[in-house]
């Protein structure tokens, strides 16, 4: 049975669901092709970032800040975001200095439901160095954030954008140091954190640069199929040896 070991260990592993220890934060890059179509599925999203294949990026929840297209600068956040906490998630706030303008880069609806064709808004701007964002796990998860970049010039973007752990078992931190671009566009981290674990989504910016918000996708685990494929295989093996 000694040689059966490490396959059952394989297989346990898994099944599980998120970190029993520190949160693990990791970069995983960005996209600037997307534009403003996060939630429109016939636009083709990188497989990395969209775990789930179904061509949109955070599709478990958000807190995007927003507003319709042509509408009058406001600096109150009130009544100009959307939110949706992902099961896993059990709360996120926004921190720090907001606006919203009809010349800020466009992006999907968030609170339209994705498909073909999703109508767009203005991205509002959560702008200047300081915590944009924080959230708090309510379950082990491992998932994918992705980070809605926003500005009022196409090509000005944060300096930086770093993922900290603050609360929980441990002290996980990634920065990205993202490119400008033409158009919408996203920075993602994967995260494996633990049931009690918060983060504060920090960035380095100015007055006319900022993100516009963030989005959750949780990586799905192994189906039961290929657990039972990877039994058969523990067995096939062990057959094979005796």
């Amino acid at each position: 049975m000694k040689h059966l070991k490490p396959f059952i260990t394989l297989a346990a592993a898994a099944s599980l669901s998120g970190s029993a220890g520190a949160a693990t934060i990791t970069f995983l890059g960005e996209d600037t092709t997307t534009g403003a179509s996060w939630r429109t599925t016939t636009v083709t999203k990188t497989s990395a970032f969209d775990p789930n294949g179904d061509n949109i990026y955070g599709n478990d929840g958000y807190y995007v800040g927003q507003t319709a297209l042509g509408s009058s600068n406001s600096a109150t956040e009130a009544g100009r975001f959307v939110q949706s906490n992902p099961s896993y998630v059990s709360s996120i706030a926004s921190a720090g200095s907001f606006f919203v303008s009809d010349n800020y880069i466009d992006f999907d609806d968030a609170s339209q439901t994705p498909g073909a064709s999703v109508t767009d808004v203005n991205g509002a701007l959560y702008y200047n160095t300081g915590t944009k964002f924080s959230f708090a796990l309510s379950a082990d998860s491992k998932f994918v954030l992705a980070v809605l970049v926003g500005s009022n010039s196409p090509v000005s973007t944060p300096t930086s954008i770093t993922l900290a752990q603050t609360g929980g078992s441990g002290s996980g931190t990634a920065t990205a140091t993202p490119a400008g671009a033409n158009f919408g566009q996203y920075v993602f981290f994967n995260v494996d954190g633990a049931a009690g674990d918060s983060f504060d989504l920090d960035i380095v910016a100015s007055s006319t640069t900022g993100i516009t918000g963030i989005a959750f996708e949780a990586i799905p685990e192994p189906s039961a199929a290929v657990l039972a494929a990877l039994g058969g295989l523990v067995a096939l093996l062990h057959r094979r040896r005796q």
